[in-house]
């Protein structure tokens, strides 16, 4: 992205649309009274691993079972749709649609005068219909019928398990 933004120009919106369909948690609280049971192959990894520390043994432990439980998920959808226009593009598009944000600016790539976008008040004047950008891509996470994981929490603090 910051090629595309620095080397290249290019403008680039994203929209997103997250819809939460549900929260599942792993209750750590009851982890200790209830005695949650591990895998066969977790509960095997461990005991092979020697008494004294083997760096080697550990790490390789380590890279294949992690550090961190994921102790909450959140379920639902996700759609994020991302346009990408070029600079020129898109100031043209900003004088003819916004056109309070853009003003007379100083040299810019060799030119000794330039127009400039306030972005800030590009943002603050957009609205619904506020669409530019030609190369859209669309990435989806979820649906209705079959809700995925949007958000995670990881954890760490296992003590008493």
């Amino acid at each position: 992205m910051t090629r595309e933004t620095s080397i290249y120009h290019n403008v680039f919106y994203e929209e997103k649309n997250v819809c939460n369909r549900g929260r599942a948690r792993y209750q750590l609280d009851l982890a200790p009274i209830k005695k949650f049971p591990v895998s066969e192959d977790f509960e095997a990894a461990v005991c092979v691993l020697p008494k004294n520390y083997d760096e080697k043994a550990y790490f390789n432990f380590i890279e294949k079972w992690g550090t961190h439980i994921v102790v909450e998920v959140e379920l639902g959808e996700k759609k994020t749709e991302r346009s990408k226009s070029s600079h020129t593009d898109f100031t043209k598009y900003a004088m003819d649609n916004i056109g309070n944000t853009v003003s007379v600016s100083g040299g810019y790539m060799g030119y000794t005068a330039s127009l400039r976008v306030d972005m800030n008040r590009f943002r603050e004047s957009m609205s619904e219909s506020t669409k530019f950008g030609k190369h859209k891509v669309v990435f989806t996470s979820g649906g209705p019928d079959m809700p995925e994981p949007i958000g995670l929490k990881i954890g760490a603090n296992l003590r008493g398990l």
